[in-house]
C-alpha cells in the first residue's frame, strides 16, 4: 500500500509531440525507432511515485495464523503494525473515498476514455468491446519488428490513429503495468485491477517492454504481467506467445543507475533518490564490512520475516519494515540478472527470492526472485530472504 516520491507536472491538455528532442527521449521516450518491444525510444524503467498495492485495513495478517484480519487488531499488531494493510494512501480515509479509483488508487478520465493515473502520472490505453482495432479480445507476440500481429504493428496503429490525441503511446515496462495491479482483490474474483476504470481486462497475461537478455544459449524473453493471477504475476515469456496488450504514455524522469542510489555513512542504508525509500543495504543476517555484505543471510518463513522487521525496528528505534510488493520490485532491474537489481548499492548474496508484506490470500504472499527481477505469490511457509525498507525521516 505505501507509495513516495517525485511526480511529474500534468496539464491535462489533449496535445500532439510533434518532435522529441535528444533529452526528451532520454527521460521519457518518443516515437520511433526499430527493433525493440515497443515500437519507440527506451521508456522509463521503474516509476518515480509508486501505486498503493490495494491491499485494505483488514487485510493483515495475525500472528501465529493465516487469517487475514483488521490491521489495527491486536493479533495483527503483535505480529507487526507496518504491515503492506496498516500503511499508504489506501488505509487513510482522506485518500481513499472511492470516487476516484478503489482504496489507494486514484484516476481520472480524458477525453477519448483514456485514464489518467495521479498518483504516477501515466496515461493508460482504454480496452474496448467493439471488435475493433484495440478489441479487448485481441493478442499478440512481441518480436518488436513490427511483423503482422505483433505489439510493436499495434503500437504504430494506435499512434496512427492519435489516440486521445496523442501519438507517442508505447508498451509498458513491468513495473509500471505492475503499477495497476490490485492486490486488494486477492479474495475475489479475478481480475486484480480496478474494473470500474479499467473493463475488458480480459487476457491472462499482458506484454510488457521489459526484456530479459539471453542466457545459456536462450533466446531473449519478454516479462508479462498477468491480472488474472494464478501465483505468477511477473515472468518472462517466449516472444512467439499470444497475450494481450495495455498501452501506455508518459512517465517521470528516471536517474542513472550511479545516481540513483546513495549509500549512508557507515555503509549500512542506502536512500534510493527515486522513490524517496531508504533501505537496508544488506540482506537481513549480513552487514557490510569491507567493500560487501558478510554473513549468513536469514532464510525465513513469512511471518518470520514479519516478526524480523518488527524486532529489527524495536532493536534500532527507527520503522523498519517488509517492503510491499511495489516496493520491492521497483528495485528490479531488467538490465541485469542474477542478481537483477545494482549489486553495487545492494551486494548480493547467495538467493534471491525475498518476501514482500502485501498479501496474495490462500495463505500466500508475494515475493521478488532477483534472479531476473519476476514477481510471484509463494505459500507463507515457504523459505525467503529479508531486505527491510523504512520511509526517510
Amino acid at each position: 500500500m505505501r507509495t513516495k516520491h517525485l511526480l511529474e507536472p500534468r496539464t491535462g491538455r489533449v496535445r500532439h509531440f510533434l518532435f522529441c528532442t535528444a533529452l526528451a527521449a532520454l527521460l521519457v521516450g518518443c516515437g520511433g525507432g526499430s527493433g525493440d518491444s515497443g515500437g519507440g525510444a527506451p521508456p522509463p524503467t521503474v516509476l518515480a511515485k509508486l501505486n498503493d498495492t490495494g491491499v485494505s485495513v483488514g487485510q493483515c495478517f495475525a500472528a501465529g495464523s493465516e487469517a487475514l484480519v483488521a490491521c489495527d487488531s491486536a493479533p495483527a499488531r503483535a505480529l507487526s503494525p507496518l504491515q503492506d494493510g496498516a500503511l499508504g494512501r489506501d488505509a487513510s480515509a482522506a485518500t481513499n473515498t472511492g470516487s476516484d479509483g478503489k482504496l489507494g488508487f486514484q484516476f481520472s478520465a480524458m477525453f477519448g476514455g483514456c485514464v489518467r493515473d495521479e498518483v504516477t502520472g501515466l496515461i493508460w490505453e482504454p480496452k474496448p468491446a467493439d471488435g475493433g482495432l484495440r478489441d479487448h479480445t485481441r493478442t499478440y507476440t512481441n518480436y518488436g519488428d513490427r511483423r503482422a500481429g505483433d505489439a510493436s504493428e499495434f503500437v504504430d496503429l494506435v499512434n496512427a490513429s492519435s489516440l486521445c490525441g496523442f501519438s507517442d503511446w508505447r508498451l509498458p515496462t513491468m513495473q509500471e503495468l505492475h503499477s495497476l495491479l490490485d492486490y486488494g482483490a486477492m479474495t475475489v474474483a479475478a481480475p486484480w485491477i480496478d474494473a470500474t476504470w479499467f473493463p475488458n481486462t480480459s487476457q491472462p497475461h499482458y506484454w510488457t517492454s521489459t526484456v530479459i537478455s539471453p542466457q545459456g544459449g536462450q533466446f531473449s524473453r519478454v516479462k508479462w504481467v498477468q491480472f488474472n493471477p494464478r501465483g505468477f504475476l511477473i515472468q518472462p515469456g517466449d516472444r512467439s506467445e499470444h497475450y494481450g496488450v495495455r498501452l501506455v504514455r508518459g512517465g517521470g524522469t528516471v536517474l542513472p543507475a550511479k545516481s540513483r542510489f546513495s549509500v549512508s555513512a557507515d555503509n549500512q542504508e542506502v536512500t534510493d533518490l527515486q522513490t524517496g525509500l531508504v533501505w537496508r543495504r544488506c540482506t537481513e543476517g549480513t552487514s557490510y564490512v569491507g567493500g560487501t555484505c558478510t554473513g549468513s543471510p536469514g532464510i525465513a518463513t513469512h511471518e518470520q520475516a514479519l516478526q524480523l522487521a518488527t524486532a529489527t525496528a524495536a532493536a534500532t528505534g527507527q520503522a523498519w519494515r517488509l517492503p510491499n510488493a511495489k516496493e520491492l520490485i521497483s528495485l528490479a532491474d531488467p538490465d541485469r540478472r542474477s542478481p537483477a537489481r545494482d549489486p553495487d548499492a545492494f551486494p548480493p548474496v547467495a538467493g534471491s527470492v525475498y518476501w514482500a508484506s502485501t498479501p496474495c490470500g490462500n495463505g500466500a504472499a508475494a515475493t521478488i526472485d532477483f534472479e531476473v527481477g519476476s514477481n510471484a505469490c509463494l505459500a507463507r511457509s515457504l523459505p525467503g530472504f529479508v531486505q527491510l525498507v523504512r520511509d526517510p525521516s
